[in-house]
């Protein structure tokens, strides 16, 4: 097993196999059956996800397709975030710019902000373009998180349908317990 590590995936493995027989069943005798079938591939999809081989990210060039999909980062067999994408080639470079600059909420951004207790805010003082300007230990924290990001793993799978990968992303964030991910609005 080169995958996730050999006691998560078997905890896993039984768990969906349950999760996929009883989505047959309920597609059996469903008025909507294409829902419950969009479920089963996403549970396919998270299977293939957990058994696939880690890639690690700053790797270059890029051995990820420049194709839509799902993506997980692991430091040290722990799973800290999980992303949903048009290009993963691309979105996951995001996650490692060259230079310290506002990116969006990548896991850089998360890792910095939890490394110096920054909390995000709409307001121009503290939101990230200031804080990336103006804070000196910010701007040292964001450093470090990509630094800490290229060491990383990632494993990845592709799926260009946008519902069957938002319900991949949550169900990969719930089963995992990605800590960086947030699904909250404000």
């Amino acid at each position: 097993m080169t995958g996730l590590k050999q006691n998560d995936f078997k905890h896993l493995e039984d768990r969906l196999s349950r999760m996929r027989e009883r989505l047959e069943r309920l597609e059996a005798s469903s008025d909507t059956p294409e829902f419950f079938r969009a479920l089963t591939a996403v549970v396919m999809n998270f299977e293939e996800l957990a058994g696939s081989d880690p890639v690690p990210v700053g790797l270059r060039p890029s051995p990820l397709p420049p194709t839509p999909g799902v993506y997980l980062f692991t430091e040290s067999g722990k799973h800290l975030y999980v992303g949903r994408t048009r290009n993963l080639r691309a979105r996951v470079s995001q996650h490692v710019p060259g230079t310290v600059r506002a990116m969006g909420p990548t896991l850089a951004v998360r890792l910095a902000r939890k490394m110096t207790n920054r909390k995000p805010t709409y307001r121009e003082r503290g939101g990230l373009k200031y804080l990336l300007a103006h804070d000196q230990a910010f701007q040292e924290a964001f450093k470090e998180a990509v630094a800490r990001i290229r060491q990383m793993e990632v494993r990845f799978v592709e799926e260009a349908n946008p519902l069957r990968s938002t319900l991949l992303e949550l169900l990969v964030a719930t089963e995992l317990g990605t800590c960086y991910n947030s699904f909250e609005t404000s």
